[in-house]
């Protein structure tokens, strides 16, 4: 009877190692995207369906994801914490950390100006936005725009979700909204908004592809997420969902037209 315990205990223990040998890596993709295509639901959207997708394609390790705000991932990044950011592009960090690791392209999306319809504006170059009220996502920085902003000519409004900034902006409290067109699609595309509300400003603020991000002692984990990117093109669920949110036309540069890119319309 005490071999039984003995011999079932040990087996218990070995299983026990076993498991502990074998627990897959626990890795927590950051995003500050808290707005359509990236969130739709807590569990719809293109960072939940990245998430799922990554996990099937390999079982070593368990990939999460979790929203912060663009200040906190700014804090962390500047910190040298552990990190890996979805949907960023290591311009926007590379001032908070210079050896940041850039995964390839995961699409390319711009930066466009959204102001109503009955009160359309001219936008060419960063002064023709002088005088006027922007309304922009906090903790986040604009290429050009910044520097106006610091010497008083151009006023920015930081809101934590672009949906605030087209509130303000239906109520007249600002005069335009900086948002991504990839949001900016969904919601025309599936009429979140009335698009006679607004007018999308012909040229874009910015142009910029979309990349997984990574400190850079982090390459092992890195080498699998670049992987995983290069399988993206031929999966039927991710192309499904890139039709679906209207990114079709953003997802690779070499069937995108400039003019699109830049958001140019009629």
């Amino acid at each position: 009877m005490v071999k039984f315990f003995v011999l079932s205990g040990l087996m218990f223990l070995s299983a026990v190692s076993a498991e502990l040998t074998y627990a897959k890596q626990e890795i927590i993709l950051y995003s500050y995207h808290n707005s359509p295509p990236f969130l739709i639901e807590p569990q719809a959207g293109l960072t939940p369906l990245f998430v799922k997708l990554l996990n099937q394609w390999q079982k070593d390790i368990h990939f999460s994801s979790k929203l912060l705000s663009r200040l906190e991932l700014n804090n962390i990044v500047s910190h040298g914490q552990p990190y890996f950011i979805l949907w960023s592009n290591p311009i926007w960090f590379k001032a908070l950390d210079n050896n940041i690791q850039s995964s390839q392209p995961l699409f390319w999306d711009s930066e466009v100006i959204i102001s109503l319809a009955d009160h359309p504006i001219e936008f060419y170059v960063p002064q023709d936005l002088a005088g006027l009220r922007i309304a922009t996502l906090k903790g986040s920085r604009y290429k050009g725009i910044d520097g106006l902003v610091e010497k008083g000519v151009i006023q920015r409004v930081d809101k934590n979700t672009n949906a605030e900034g087209l509130m303000l902006l239906k109520a007249k409290k600002v005069d335009a909204v900086f948002m991504s067109r990839s949001t900016y699609a969904y919601w025309m595309q599936h009429n979140i908004y009335k698009s006679t509300d607004f007018k999308m400003v012909k040229a874009a603020q910015d142009a910029y592809s979309r990349h997984v991000l990574a400190k850079d002692n982090q390459s092992t984990v890195f080498d699998v997420i670049n992987a995983f990117i290069k399988t993206l093109p031929n999966n039927q669920d991710w192309k499904r969902a890139v039709k679906q949110y209207g990114l079709d036309k953003m997802y690779s540069p070499f069937d995108l037209d400039l003019d699109e890119l830049s958001g140019f319309q009629d």
